[in-house]
């Protein structure tokens, strides 16, 4: 990123805490978060799989996944040696970055740890359809109960 404003500037450079942006169309929120990440994975004992960014939408975490690798392979490419292989193995990196939105990271770490949140190994996050299948289902199912039982 060229040249920033004096938020957009605190925003990358606020290590010791988590930063929420929120602004609109076209304000930079996208290179601010690039330039967040890939300033703080670069750093010492970081990389990218120690990094959480959330975003709303899929398509937004798609982007930022992608302009977080071609920046850190732009990085590669202008280094030498033990750096370049350093930055050019944290580009492959990105595909197992923590890049996501919020229930995209829930069903990955309990995917990853199912046993500890007292799930069958073997779950799956059902998609928009079947979930509005299995509640029309669920709620027929209570109202035949209901006028069963006489209520």
């Amino acid at each position: 990123m060229s040249e920033r404003t004096e938020q957009q500037a605190e925003a990358v450079g606020a290590r010791g805490r988590d930063v929420f942006l929120r602004a609109g169309a076209g304000t930079g929120k996208t290179t601010v978060l690039v330039d967040r990440f890939c300033s703080a994975a670069v750093e010492e004992e970081v990389g990218v799989e120690r990094i959480l960014a959330f975003t709303f939408t899929e398509r937004a975490a798609d982007q930022l996944r992608r302009r977080v690798r071609e920046e850190l392979s732009r990085r590669a490419a202008s280094a030498e040696g033990e750096e370049h292989e350093r930055l050019a193995a944290m580009t492959e990196a990105t595909d197992r970055a923590w890049i996501s939105t919020i229930h995209g990271f829930c069903r990955r770490l309990l995917a990853a740890h199912p046993a500890a949140a007292g799930l069958d190994p073997r779950f799956r996050v059902v998609d928009e359809p079947e979930a509005d299948r299995l509640a029309s289902r669920a709620f027929d199912d209570a109202l035949r109960e209901i006028v069963e039982a006489g209520g």
